[in-house]
């Protein structure tokens, strides 16, 4: 019989094959899609174009790439001596936003603002629980300069489309705790956290209010010391509110509820709204797009979406 670590390990990896298998773009069927279409174009007329999301699957990539959009994932193609080991295709978490030997830049929000050419992106995807693409490399154990002892550096993450034989692990964070203080996710979440506090609209499609990390940001950014907090548009379907939340769901949703309400010295109240469809319906019928202009509309300002 198995120890106990193993057991764990094999369990993990058969759940993990099971849902690489369930996200595989090949089994996507893109043409009931394009309402995913209309919310990218949604999105890139926002001041800030960014979509940030908790799904692994590939396919708004695989749209965007279908319509030559530019996109932003944070990942870059590899140069100079990065390049020799890696192919072409693959791109890799920018060299400054690793935990290296060696001295770098300090990381700047302007990394995630480039495709993976270094171009300027027409939209931002930020998948802060990783995604089908992403994989763990591993790498030789590096000296110390006397040879004195062995220093174990990050394994750099990497973004491709096939399985390098390299790959120690999948990227994909799921189960019950998805807070992760390494790279790449301690800086998304940052940048998530940076975004929320410099918007104005903040819309939700399809999330359920079960990660306490997401909450916790959405909840302290709308009661910060500023002058405007954002407001907040829901799409979750008609019964979402009564059928599907968690006990600390519920919390953390009474509390972004009422968060902005707390806020009554400032100049604009927010408000928290629910659109009562599912996303497809929301997005092609135009619901959505309603509910934006007429937040848009009461604050007299072109939306940071």
């Amino acid at each position: 019989m198995k120890s106990e670590p193993q057991f764990f390990e094999s369990l993990y990896q058969v759940a993990l094959g099971f849902l690489r298998s369930q996200l595989d773009i090949s089994k996507a069927k893109l043409s009931k899609g394009s309402y995913l279409k209309k919310l990218i174009e949604l999105v890139r007329n926002s001041i800030h174009p960014t979509i940030f999301t908790l799904n692994y699957d590939l396919t708004l990539e695989t749209i965007m790439e279908e319509q030559s959009i530019p996109y932003s994932t944070g990942f870059r193609r590899p140069e100079g001596i990065h390049a020799q080991c890696l192919p072409s295709s693959v791109e890799w978490w920018p060299f400054a936003h690793t935990r290296e030997l060696v001295t770098v830049a300090p990381w700047t929000v302007g990394e995630l603002w480039l495709t993976a050419d270094g171009e300027q992106p027409d939209l931002r995807l930020l998948k802060l629980h990783g995604s089908l693409d992403w994989f763990r490399i591993a790498r030789p154990p590096a000296y110390e300069p006397s040879g004195s002892f062995k220093i174990f550096p990050q394994d750099p993450i990497i973004r491709c489309r096939f399985l390098p034989e390299e790959t120690i692990e999948e990227t994909m964070i799921f189960g019950r705790s998805k807070r992760r203080l390494e790279d790449p996710f301690l800086i998304l979440l940052s940048d998530f956290r940076r975004e929320v506090l410099s918007t104005d609209l903040v819309v939700v499609i399809g999330y359920s209010f079960s990660d306490s990390h997401i909450n916790e940001i959405l909840v302290d950014t709308q009661v910060s010391e500023r002058v405007r907090s954002f407001d907040v548009i829901v799409v979750n379907g008609p019964n979402w509110l009564t059928e599907s939340m968690s006990a600390h769901a519920k919390r953390d949703w009474q509390s972004l509820c009422s968060a902005g309400r707390q806020r009554y010295q400032w100049e604009h109240l927010s408000e928290v709204q629910v659109v009562p469809y599912y996303a497809e319906e929301a997005i092609n019928t135009g619901h959505l797009q309603t509910a934006i202009e007429e937040v848009l509309r009461q604050r007299g300002t072109r939306y940071r979406l």
